[in-house]
């Protein structure tokens, strides 16, 4: 009897180790030779203490396939350094309902890369606190293309410093009912610099009160 356990403990070691070898040598594939449709759904359990450990340089491209709901799990203290790698891609395809919160602490660097053009939807759902801390030296070519929408649900007091940067080209295209409250606080030191001709129509509308104070 006791040989009999003695030879199934080592049948389980045995077993266990084979499994664990399997495991090793599935996940040290050459990257090249795996697709998301060969992964075995176990994999998964084991994929976010292995994928940990790795630098970008090391990522298989089937991992991207089991990113999404692997990073939507992750508090920012747990996002390994590889995970940003993969942002980009990745955070393009969700909706603001879909992003976690972690991911608040990439963007910045994320979205400072990108064009108007490839701006994801979800973007504006942080843009709000995310470009109330930027200077106008930090603020990247395609954040104007979400200002208006932006800077016209903002009070006086809300308002970035930066944001005067962008305003002459902003309130050009504005018409008199468009125009948010805030903007006449930023108005007296940009139509100063106006020239008759590039004076926007709107302007007038705001020039009574203006021009009492100079």
């Amino acid at each position: 009897m006791i040989s009999l356990i003695y030879d199934d403990a080592i049948d389980d070691r045995c077993s266990t180790s084979h499994i664990s070898a399997d495991i090793g040598s599935f996940l040290n594939q050459p990257s090249g030779q795996l697709s998301p449709s060969e992964i075995p759904p176990f994999i998964q359990h084991f994929l976010p203490p292995f994928i940990k450990q790795l630098s970008p340089s090391e990522i298989p491209p089937f991992i991207q396939h089991f990113l999404p709901p692997f990073i939507k799990q992750l508090s920012p203290l747990e996002i390994p350094p590889f995970i940003q790698h993969f942002l980009p891609p990745f955070i393009k395809q969700l909706s603001p309902l879909e992003i976690p919160p972690f991911i608040q602490h990439f963007l910045p660097p994320f979205i400072k890369q990108l064009s108007a053009l490839e701006i994801p939807p979800f973007i504006q759902h942080f843009l709000p606190p995310f470009i109330k801390q930027l200077s106008p030296l930090e603020i990247p070519p395609f954040i104007q293309h979400f200002l208006p929408p932006f800077i016209k649900q903002l009070s006086a007091l809300e308002i970035p410093p930066f944001i005067q940067h962008f305003l002459p080209p902003f309130i050009k295209q504005l018409s008199p009912s468009e125009i948010p409250p805030f903007i006449q606080h930023f108005l007296p030191p940009f139509i100063t610099q106006l020239s008759p001709l590039e004076i926007p129509p709107f302007i007038q509308h705001f020039l009574p009160p203006f021009i009492k104070q100079l």
